[in-house]
């Protein structure tokens, strides 16, 4: 039989031709997605790992006063360890809107910054509001965003959970809360230091050490001192603006 070009004008020799060809064109189409579909559910098989395959690791969180995996916990949160914080050289909470989504600090100085998570916090310029998120060290409530004006400095995880968490972080965590756990004492012996220098004057210097203090004690301890020019010059008197020490 002669191919059909629909192309051409239809006459009555070819209508009668038509079905026929459809009905081809259709079954031809279904096998081929039926091999398709039969090869791409094609079991492995036992032994054999499946290709490209990965498997994530266990993130294990303290959001709701007690250890649990991230994946059972019912809410909004990113999870930052203290090896990626060290990574990306993050070392302050202003800073920590470069990694955490939702996340803004506003930082003037001690007295006037604030902490927001979408977009909810509170008024840097008064001193008599209370911020909207909660700063916790090692379950140690920050009453005012200018008390974490700190390095982070051997941190462990840094939780940030999104919407109200009143139930068990108490008031004032109505947009969120930005959960700090530093590192536990070790009894395998511990020790770091480490220096840094930077443009404008920037000088960090930082160690720890860690150990047991008998059979069943162990202790640690941290330090660190960090200071900078400023990155902004006061033509009238020529001073530095937004240095200091820490």
């Amino acid at each position: 039989m002669s191919p059909l070009n629909l192309a051409s004008p239809l006459t009555p020799r070819r209508l009668k031709r038509l079905p026929l060809a459809l009905l081809l064109a259709g079954s031809a189409s279904w096998t081929h997605s039926y091999a398709a579909e039969s090869e791409a559910s094609a079991p492995v098989p036992a032994g054999k790992p499946a290709a490209n395959s990965s498997q994530l690791e266990t993130v294990t969180v303290t959001t709701r006063r007690r250890e649990e995996s991230s994946q059972d916990v019912p809410t909004p949160m990113s999870v930052v360890s203290g090896q990626n914080l060290e990574t990306q050289r993050v070392y302050r909470i202003q800073d920590l809107q470069q990694l955490v989504p939702s996340v803004n600090v506003a930082y003037m100085h001690a007295r006037q910054s604030s902490v927001s998570i979408r977009g909810l916090g509170n008024n840097p310029a008064s001193d008599g509001l209370e911020g909207s998120v909660g700063l916790y060290i090692d379950n140690v409530y920050l009453g005012r965003p200018g008390m974490a004006v700190f390095d982070l400095m051997d941190i462990e995880q840094l939780e940030v959970l999104r919407g109200p968490q009143g139930t068990l972080f108490g008031k004032n965590t109505t947009a969120g809360v930005i959960n700090i756990s530093t590192r536990a004492p070790t009894f395998t012996p511990e020790r770091s230091i480490e220096t840094s220098v930077g443009e404008d004057g920037y000088f960090q210097t930082k160690g720890t050490i860690s150990g047991p203090l008998n059979d069943q004690l162990a202790g640690r301890f941290s330090a660190y001192r960090t200071r900078s020019d400023g990155d902004i010059k006061n033509e009238y008197d020529g001073h530095d603006l937004n240095g200091g020490s820490r």
